[in-house]
């Protein structure tokens, strides 16, 4: 192990013990110099540095050259900005691991600061925390944590998350939460299917059943659909992303997250999915559960088996599906979006997959494409 550097010290205290040395007090060497009492009192407590004059007179005095106190000074403060840039550094980097900065700035969710302080500060006003040590925990309670699926979220998924939960507070809902509220709700979204331009009606539906439902734009290098967390115990939210601007994609999400909040998923640890929807056998037993539910709610899945047997090869014929899918009084873009998912030919009819963000915008809580909502 390398020996620790000791850090430069003041030139006044080479200057204190030359004058120990020589018996002289500090007014000695004021007199001597011909300079007030007050600046030679300054040089010892490290008060004042040495210039170049004062350096020159110091020479004569005790015959110790100009250069040399020049230099100790020099090294001095040298060591004194080093320090403190290099303190700022560390903790600038600290805080660029915690968050993605610069795209928070470009997101008007925090202003561009001045320094690292302010930058602090900005930071633990969008936590509403005391200490960024505790970001982490995206908590109302000590005992949460954040995980998804038990792994680290990402800084750009923390901050969304974070981005999610300040919208959701500001937000007031226009009936209570219980169960029976929230599965009225899914009984009047299930008569929305037919028509992309129902979709406008969602908020409302969810503000009636005392859910707050929020839309913030993911950030660059995200794979974030959604989130079900609880702001206590009677307080369900729900956050999207409309990542994928598709009426398949947004309807299962929406009900695959209702599905959590059914069953208090998020209440300790918030429910975080990327790529929702995707089958593998690692997933937690909650999240097959919703994705089930979430594809029946779509397409009937009993339904769905019939169809497949009774046409065969002939799944994605057009005329097929459509009609299908008015049989079941469902927008066709539904039916091809699980056809899509069974067979993994994601490139058969897609001009069903029609785009509904603009739908969903209208009248809910949202931050993103272009707009920034300023509540907190």
């Amino acid at each position: 192990m390398g020996k620790k550097i000791a850090a430069p010290f003041p030139p006044g205290e080479i200057l204190r013990v030359e004058l120990e040395a020589r018996n002289w007090t500090q007014n000695d060497l004021a007199e001597i110099m011909g300079r007030p009492l007050r600046m030679v009192n300054q040089i010892i407590t490290g008060k004042s540095g040495i210039s170049p004059e004062t350096a020159t007179q110091l020479e004569g005095a005790l015959n110790i050259s100009a250069e040399t106190w020049l230099n100790l000074q020099s090294i001095y403060q040298l060591s004194k900005v080093a320090e403190n840039k290099t303190e700022d550094v560390k903790r600038r980097a600290k805080l660029y691991s915690l968050f993605p900065i610069k795209e928070m700035i470009k997101r008007g969710w925090i202003k561009a600061a001045e320094n690292v302080d302010e930058l602090e500060d900005l930071l633990k006003n969008f936590c509403c925390v005391d200490d960024l040590s505790k970001a982490k925990d995206f908590s109302f309670s000590a005992k949460q944590n954040i995980s998804s699926y038990n792994s680290p979220v990402s800084p750009t998924n923390l901050a969304w998350l974070y981005k999610v939960r300040n919208l959701a507070k500001t937000q007031i809902t226009t009936g209570k939460f219980t169960i029976h509220a929230a599965q009225s709700a899914i009984d009047k979204l299930s008569a929305l299917l037919l028509s992309p331009e129902e979709i406008r009606h969602v908020p409302k539906i969810l503000s009636d059943s005392g859910i707050r439902f929020v839309i913030v734009e993911t950030l660059p290098n995200s794979k974030l659909d959604a989130v079900c967390f609880w702001l206590d115990d009677k307080t369900p939210v729900i956050g999207i992303t409309t990542r994928y601007d598709r009426i398949d994609n947004f309807w299962f999400t929406l009900r695959h997250e209702l599905e959590h909040v059914l069953r208090g998923d998020g209440k300790i640890t918030p429910i975080i999915d990327e790529n929702v929807g995707i089958d593998s056998d690692d997933l937690p037993e909650a999240e097959k559960i919703a994705n089930s539910v979430a594809a029946d709610f779509c397409v009937p899945q009993d339904k769905l088996e019939k169809y497949l047997l009774r046409v065969g090869p002939y799944a994605f014929a057009e005329r097929k599906i459509t009609a299908f899918a008015g049989v079941l009084n469902i927008h066709a873009g539904l039916v091809v979006g699980q056809l899509q998912h069974r067979t993994q030919k994601f490139h058969l009819m897609r001009k069903y997959l029609v785009p509904v963000r603009n739908f969903i915008l209208n009248g809910s809580t949202y931050d993103g494409w272009g707009f920034v909502n300023e509540e907190i």
